[in-house]
C-alpha cells in the first residue's frame, strides 16, 4: 500500500505484505484480507492522500522496474477515480485518506 499526498505528491509506503501468493488462491472467487502496516510519520503533510496498491517484483535488482510488477486486473474506472499507473506500477484505488 502506498499513500500519495494529493497536493505535494509525497509518498508514504506501507510495510511489505509478504509473499501474497500464499493467501491468494488462483482464480479466487472469495474475498481475502491482507494486512499491511502503515505508519503516518509525524512530519507528514496534512491533507488528502490517494490510496494506491503496488506489488513490485521481489528481486531488489528489478523491484523498481514497472515492467516486472504485478498489474491488477481491475479496469480503469474514471467515475471512481480508479486507474492503473504504468509509470509507477501502482493501482489507484479511488479511496482517499485524510491526514489532519
Amino acid at each position: 500500500m502506498v499513500l500519495r499526498q494529493s497536493t505535494t505528491g509525497e509518498l508514504i509506503a506501507g510495510k511489505s505484505a509478504g509473499d501474497v501468493r500464499m493467501p491468494l488462491a488462483p482464480a479466487a472467487t472469495i474475498s481475502t484480507t491482507i494486512e499491511v502496516l502503515l505508519a503516518i510519520p509525524a512530519a507528514a503533510a496534512t491533507g488528502d492522500y490517494e490510496v494506491h496498491l503496488a506489488l513490485p517484483d521481489v528481486w531488489p535488482s528489478i523491484e523498481n522496474d514497472p515492467r516486472f510488477a504485478v498489474r491488477f486486473a481491475n479496469a480503469d474506472d474514471t467515475a471512481r477515480s480508479q486507474r492503473w499507473d504504468a509509470a509507477t506500477a501502482r493501482f489507484r484505488t479511488g479511496t482517499t485518506l485524510t491526514v489532519e
